[in-house]
C-alpha cells in the first residue's frame, strides 16, 4: 500500500491514517470508501499500473497500445 498512499496529502495527514496500523485489505476497504488519500494520478495498462507522475511507465504504456 506504500506506493499507491499520498502519506504527504492533506487528506492522509487531516484523517490521522498515519497513526492507522491495518492490514492490505484493511486498507483497500478504506481506499475503496474514501479514495481521498490516494497518490494520483493512476493509470493502468494491461497488468502494468504506474502510480504518481510517472512518465516512463506512461510511455510504456503507448508502446505497448501502439504494438
Amino acid at each position: 500500500m506504500d506506493g499507491v498512499l499520498d502519506r504527504k496529502s492533506k487528506a492522509y495527514l487531516d484523517r490521522g491514517l498515519s497513526y492507522v496500523s491495518a492490514s492490505d485489505e484493511d486498507w483497500i476497504q478504506r481506499l475503496s470508501a474514501d479514495p481521498a488519500p490516494l497518490r494520483l494520478p493512476l493509470a493502468r495498462c494491461g497488468k502494468d499500473l504506474s502510480v504518481g507522475d510517472d512518465v516512463e511507465a506512461w510511455e510504456r504504456f503507448v508502446q505497448a497500445v501502439k504494438g
